[in-house]
């Protein structure tokens, strides 16, 4: 009997390329001092430590607003274009491994010792003291900027808020097990409030 070499299914090119951008993204952070942190399912798959292959719609990141200027430049020397910028973050996108490589930002600001992000009638209060004190994930073999648990679940809820018609997440369960459900709940009152009339 012949022995046939199983072939396995390539790397999808967007997922290399998604990859790619996000290393290349943390080493301008790194030379630039322009921090910024992942998140969404490619934090989850750093977070895990398990690259379980799936199409991600595209990267998840937060940084300071007044961070945003210095790396927009940078995004349109490596030819992403501005698809859409809001009040509380910007879309930058660039078509290259057969599909749209797409980079949601979401601004991150301090008030009175708190990280928050502004919206137009709400104010976002994250459950992180301090961003910097979170240490690097490896994640495709290098290292990257990676929120924790805690702030991958807000991040999470912050998705549901600003579009309720979204599908839930296919990394709530995981999620989920590594934030408890008191923790969870405690996260999801005090995150996002209201401005005062």
């Amino acid at each position: 009997m012949d022995i046939q070499a199983i072939e396995l299914p390539a790397t999808p090119a967007i997922r290399r390329k998604q990859l790619e951008a996000l290393h290349d993204l943390a080493n301008y952070s790194r030379m630039s001092r322009k921090p910024f942190w992942l998140a969404g399912g490619w934090a989850v798959e750093a977070l895990t430590g398990k690259a379980d292959g799936r199409i991600h719609s595209g990267l998840d990141l937060l940084l300071f607003r007044a961070d945003f200027s210095a790396l927009h430049s940078y995004l349109m020397r490596k030819r992403f274009k501005l698809q859409s910028e809001q009040y509380h973050g910007f879309t930058s996108v660039k078509y290259c491994g057969g599909s749209f490589l797409c980079l949601r930002f979401v601004f991150l600001d301090w008030e009175d010792g708190k990280l928050v992000t502004y919206l137009p009638d709400d104010t976002v209060y994250w459950p992180c003291e301090d961003p910097y004190k979170l240490p690097e994930v490896m994640l495709g073999g290098k290292p990257v900027p990676v929120f924790d648990w805690e702030m991958v679940f807000a991040h999470l809820e912050l998705v549901k808020h600003l579009d309720p018609q979204k599908r839930e997440s296919p990394d709530i369960g995981i999620i989920e097990e590594n934030v408890k459900a008191a923790r969870r709940k405690a996260i999801a009152k005090a995150l996002i409030v209201p401005y005062e009339q």
